[in-house]
């Protein structure tokens, strides 16, 4: 039963958020075309990362996976990304539909131009460490807020995205840690910060937070074509 938890996890986050059904009447899908675009999208990108640092940043630990690969990284990882994404997307449809209204630009730009300002400054202070997962995240954090402006999606400016960061924030949390603490995902701690909450490096929430934001900019930006 052990060689099957993160592929259970898998099961568990795609099937999750149908309970939604349970306790809203209205619950509503995403575009079936636009969703498959960015996912794919968001997952190949995400999914060459990976390819590229594990066994280097990280690695699994093999006692909880079924043992099918592709290329190096394990079948459970490959289904991670669009299981999380099919997820958090049945959130955000709904959650958009019920939370509307934006925050001031003014506000919102000047706290992104210090966000963006931040993490361009810790990119290339934990770069010049060697601390490569840290840099590259933030580095990752900037260019999509950058293409949600260039794409004119905006979606930083809306209500229902902060408190949709907020529940995927949360589920990182409940889900990271069980990855991390099990361990399942184990990492090579001179690539990172050594910030963490628990088990979970404080990178995973920006890894996870980019992930879906560059998943939800492509969706709406095809919608709005």
């Amino acid at each position: 039963m052990k060689k099957f938890e993160y592929l259970i996890l898998d099961v568990i986050i795609l099937f999750s958020p149908f309970l939604g059904r349970m306790f809203y009447k209205n619950f509503s899908m995403p575009n079936v075309k636009y969703f498959l675009i960015s996912t794919f999208l968001a997952s190949i990108i995400f999914l060459i990362w990976d390819f590229l640092v594990t066994n280097r940043w990280w690695h699994f630990n093999d006692e909880y996976l079924i043992g099918l690969k592709v290329f190096n990284l394990p079948i459970e990882e490959v289904i991670f990304f669009p299981a999380v994404s099919f997820s958090c997307f049945l959130i955000w449809i709904n959650l958009k539909k019920i939370f509307l209204g934006s925050f001031s630009s003014n506000f919102i730009s000047l706290f992104t131009i210090l966000l963006v300002a931040l993490s361009l400054f810790l990119s290339v202070y934990f770069f010049r460490k060697k601390r490569f997962y840290t840099s590259v995240v933030l580095i990752s954090q900037v260019l999509v807020i950058i293409f949600d402006f260039l794409l004119e999606t905006k979606l930083i400016l809306l209500k229902s995205f902060w408190l949709f960061i907020i529940i995927i924030l949360f589920l990182t949390f409940i889900f990271n840690f069980y990855l991390t603490s099990r361990p399942i995902v184990l990492y090579k701690e001179s690539y990172k910060s050594g910030k963490k909450i628990f088990s979970i490096p404080i990178e995973d929430f920006i890894y996870g937070v980019v992930f879906l934001y560059l998943n939800l900019l492509i969706y709406e930006f095809l919608i709005k074509l």
